[in-house]
């Protein structure tokens, strides 16, 4: 982290100031995504290409965009071809893949990114964007002057097994720069499908996840903290058992998370309290869907 330049690209929803400027001094360049202009895609092209070449460290966004409804998405093949395409296997140095898989108890535009999923939904207006960041600020303060103000629980990433195209080429008698493009891309499917199964096998298994899926298997029943943390705990082991990451830990910290992440909900009004008991709020099945769906391809 402290020796090497990452570079990544970035879609221009972000060329906003003063977004822009932060985001380009981490080593981001902007993409136009839908661009159709062959030359800007032939210039694209030879900068990825070059970039690769010399050994620039690389965050490929496989997916090609944020995830609507929380879940894996379906590998996008552009920047991965643009690598490969001209990948010299005798001359130019390895290309090493490293699947990072990312989950969080907290998304901040969660809502806005459920809503993009119903077609119908009108547009936001940017007096609302910004009647609801300020809101969102001013709350966030006063809470903190009133010391009421909490974290938003765990951002964990997580790290799978390296792999070399070289190696890969080699295991397959496969050379990127000798096929016709409908073949190639047939190969960089398969391979980016590979890549996301990387992916898939370490995204981390985070406590607001683990909670939501609890609520979803079942919306009507109220639960108090001790039977939401031992039918958390029985999903915990089925999931070790199939090989998900899962953070060890004492029994107090694993009750200790699993109370934050319910009381974190409860403030987002995803479920409702009666009592000493919680249930699902209807209205935010969606919502509680996104953060399932994040440990989704586990189940």
């Amino acid at each position: 982290a402290e020796r090497t330049t990452l570079s990544s690209a970035v879609g221009e929803w972000a060329k906003i100031w003063p977004l822009h400027t932060l985001i380009r001094a981490m080593g981001a360049f902007f993409v136009r995504r839908h661009s159709g202009n062959a030359l800007y895609r032939r210039v694209l092209e030879r900068y990825i290409h070059m970039a690769t070449r010399e050994g620039v460290c690389q965050a490929v966004f496989l997916e090609g965009g944020l995830s609507r409804d929380g879940g894996l998405q379906k590998p996008k093949l552009g920047l991965i071809d643009y690598m490969l395409r001209q990948f010299d296997l005798t001359a130019d140095r390895d290309i090493v893949f490293i699947p990072v898989g990312i989950n969080y108890d907290r998304t901040l535009e969660d809502r806005s990114l459920i809503r993009a999923l119903d077609p119908t939904s009108e547009k936001r207006s940017w007096w609302f964007v910004f009647r609801t960041t300020a809101g969102f600020i001013w709350r966030s303060l006063l809470l903190m002057v009133l010391s009421r103000w909490r974290r938003y629980v765990y951002a964990c990433v997580n790290f799978g097994d390296p792999l070399s195209i070289k190696a890969y080429c080699r295991d397959r008698n496969l050379n990127f720069s000798m096929l016709e493009r409908p073949e190639r891309f047939q190969e960089v499917q398969k391979l980016s499908q590979e890549l996301m199964q990387g992916i898939a096998s370490v995204v981390p298994i985070l406590p607001v996840s683990l909670v939501s899926t609890v609520f979803l298997e079942d919306m009507v029943t109220e639960m108090d903290i001790l039977e939401i943390e031992a039918r958390s705990n029985r999903l915990i082991k089925k999931l070790k058992d199939k090989g998900a990451p899962i953070l060890e830990s004492s029994r107090s910290t694993k009750a200790h998370a699993i109370a934050d992440a319910v009381d974190i909900m409860l403030l987002r009004r995803m479920i409702s309290r009666n009592g000493d008991r919680f249930k699902v709020m209807p209205e935010e099945k969606t919502l509680l869907a996104y953060y399932a769906n994040a440990i989704g391809h586990w189940r």
